[in-house]
């Protein structure tokens, strides 16, 4: 977390870790058997590993929770969507119990 990479480490041809500056500014370095860049959709680490991401679909981002529903509601099991100018939402409702007490 607060992590910038800087450069990728590379020992007898594969990735080893990273060197990045750390949330106080430190330069850090850390080293893994495997070493995975999960930076986002405009990742610097698959930049600095030189990978083209493969473009199948266009870009989405998604986000899952669950929320407490309330157990008199008489949709349950529904969802909904909401679509226009090139972008949609869905909010699909799952039939699960609400207990109070707990």
């Amino acid at each position: 977390m607060n992590a910038n990479v800087q450069e990728l480490i590379e020992e007898g041809g594969a990735v080893r870790g990273v060197r990045y500056i750390g949330s106080e500014w430190q330069k850090m370095e850390v080293r893994a058997l495997l070493t995975i860049g999960a930076d986002g959709r405009f990742s610097r680490v698959r930049h600095l590993a030189d990978f083209e991401p493969i473009k199948q679909a266009p870009p989405m981002d998604v986000l899952s929770i669950r929320l407490p529903r309330d157990t008199s509601s008489a949709d349950e099991g529904s969802g909904e969507l909401y679509a226009g100018s090139g972008e949609f939402a869905c909010f699909l409702a799952e039939a699960t119990t609400v207990r109070s007490g707990m």
